[in-house]
């Protein structure tokens, strides 16, 4: 089942930034991102997975709030699925646009969340700052056109070992397909 043949599965967590997955006796994590930091297991351009690893294949890909960072071609979801194991998953989570405009326009919302979440949790780095958006509806379309896969679907936030995926259902977007 694994190309590591220590007996775990193996996950990539993409763009990774300070969230560092840890990996467990089940499920061991490359965390990639294109800056160095403390955690960071490869330092690369993520949208390039296939030059990376045109051999290894994952059972989990977790790009968690990293999508919206990136410029609007798709081309990462071919390569996410290219990489994949059949049946494995690839959970995209990012910040629900639609979402965040009614909550801030309802005022359930401050201002301050909904401008991190609009242009990027800046921190001096190119890197930080948000580039594209999404909603529900935008990203089941992108998914679904740029690969074959034989579900997409709600992220039912399962446990995954290791991954510490935020949960906030009121603007965070998260989404599985699976190959």
């Amino acid at each position: 089942m694994n190309d590591d043949h220590s007996g775990h599965s193996t996950g990539l967590n993409l763009g990774c930034g300070t969230r560092i997955f840890k990996s467990t006796s089940e499920l061991r994590w490359i965390n990639v991102d294109l800056v160095r930091s403390e955690g960071v297991d490869m330092v690369m351009d993520w949208r390039e997975l296939t030059d990376e690893w045109d051999i290894t294949k994952f059972d989990l890909i977790v790009a968690h709030q990293s999508f919206e960072h990136v410029n609007c071609g798709m081309q990462p979801i071919k390569q996410c699925y290219a990489i994949l194991k059949k049946g494995g998953s690839l959970i995209i989570s990012v910040p629900d646009l639609r979402k965040l405009a009614q909550l801030w326009l309802t005022h359930q919302l401050s201002t301050q969340i909904y401008l991190t979440n609009i242009y990027g949790p800046y921190d001096g780095t190119e890197a930080s700052i948000h580039r594209w958006g999404f909603d529900r509806e935008y990203l089941m379309d992108q998914l679904k056109r740029e690969a074959p896969w034989s579900a997409v679907k709600d992220f039912d936030y399962r446990p995954i070992p290791g991954a510490d995926i935020a949960r906030d259902s009121r603007w965070i977007l998260c989404l599985e397909a699976i190959k």
